[in-house]
């Protein structure tokens, strides 16, 4: 897999080479922290694979209204516009 900052093959200095890959969303997972017996459901994680990673997959941490908005877009779920932070 390529470095992010890769130098671009007859590329003039400072000039950088970006290359992006497709990715599927595996699967999004709630994060509950735990202290003693406290608990805070406080974030997610999102795991995406890429077309070319074998068997990696890359955990992006989000919050919760992030992970909410992104289920909503994965199951279809239809919202009432326009939508306020409450």
């Amino acid at each position: 897999m390529p470095e992010f900052d890769e130098w671009k093959e007859g590329s003039e200095e400072g000039e950088l080479h970006e290359e992006y890959t497709n990715a599927e969303l595996v699967g999004l997972y709630s994060v509950v922290v735990r202290e003693g017996r406290l608990e805070y459901p406080s974030a997610a994680v999102m795991l995406l694979r890429g077309e070319e990673w074998g068997d990696y997959v890359l955990p992006i941490y989000i919050g919760q209204p992030e992970a909410e908005a992104i289920a909503r877009a994965v199951y279809n779920v239809a919202t009432q516009r326009p939508m306020t932070m409450t």
